[in-house]
C-alpha cells in the first residue's frame, strides 16, 4: 500500500499512537495538582443548585414508584425500591426552609450511602458532575442558619451550595424512628 511502512500493522501504529497519547496524559496530570479538587455531582432542587461530592454519591435512581408512609417527618417524601433494596427519600426542603411543593413526586434521588447509613435525596434536574478547586470555595456564609447551615460545606462563586454529605449521613436527626412523626427533626427553628 503506498504510504505505508514495510513491517508495521495498522494495530501496532494505532496501538503505538495511543500509548504516545496516555504517557502525554499521564504527564499532564502529574504536572497540575487536582488534589485540591473536590468532585461533585450538581443537581436542581426548585430555583436552587446543590452539589454533593459524588464519593459519597452511591448512584442516581429515577423515582418511579414513591411509596408514602404515613406518620413520617415532613422532610421525609417516602421509600422507592432500588433493585429490591428499600431507600428512603429525603426532601431538602423543609430542612432548608424552602417553599414545599405538595403532591409532587421528584424525578430523580441522589442515593448517598456511608458505612452505617444510607438514603436517597430527592432532585428536581441533574446538572452534572465536575471538579471544583477547594480555594475557591467560601467556607462559611452568615445567611444560612439552623439546618441549612449544618449541612453547608461551602458555596462556590457560583452561588452552588456544596452539601456535606458526611454530615448528613452521619446525622441522627434524620434517622426515622417508628411513631417519631414530625418532631424526629429537632432542629434549631424547626417544630
Amino acid at each position: 500500500m503506498p504510504g505505508r511502512k514495510t513491517g508495521s500493522s495498522p494495530a501496532s501504529t494505532d496501538a503505538a499512537i495511543l500509548h504516545r497519547r496516555a504517557l502525554a496524559l499521564a504527564a499532564r496530570a502529574e504536572e497540575s495538582d487536582h488534589s485540591a479538587d473536590l468532585q461533585v455531582l450538581e443537581f436542581a432542587v426548585g430555583d436552587e443548585v446543590y452539589a454533593l461530592e459524588t464519593r459519597f454519591v452511591s448512584e442516581v435512581y429515577p423515582v418511579t414508584d414513591l411509596a408514602l408512609i404515613p406518620g413520617t417527618p415532613d422532610f421525609v417524601l417516602g421509600v422507592i425500591s432500588v433493585r429490591g433494596k428499600i431507600v428512603s427519600v429525603l426532601d431538602l426542603r423543609p430542612l432548608f426552609g424552602l417553599r414545599v411543593r405538595v403532591g409532587v413526586c421528584p424525578d430523580t434521588a441522589i442515593v448517598l450511602r456511608s458505612d452505617s447509613m444510607e438514603f436517597g435525596v430527592a432532585a428536581d434536574q441533574i446538572r452534572e458532575v465536575k471538579a471544583l478547586p477547594l480555594e475557591a470555595l467560601q467556607r462559611s456564609l452568615k445567611t444560612l442558619a439552623g439546618a441549612s447551615g449544618d449541612y453547608v460545606f461551602g458555596v462556590t462563586p457560583e452561588r452552588v451550595v456544596i452539601l456535606d454529605a458526611a454530615k448528613l449521613l452521619a446525622d441522627p436527626r434524620l434517622v426515622v424512628r417508628p411513631g417519631a412523626g414530625s418532631e424526629a427533626l429537632t432542629t434549631e427553628g424547626s417544630a
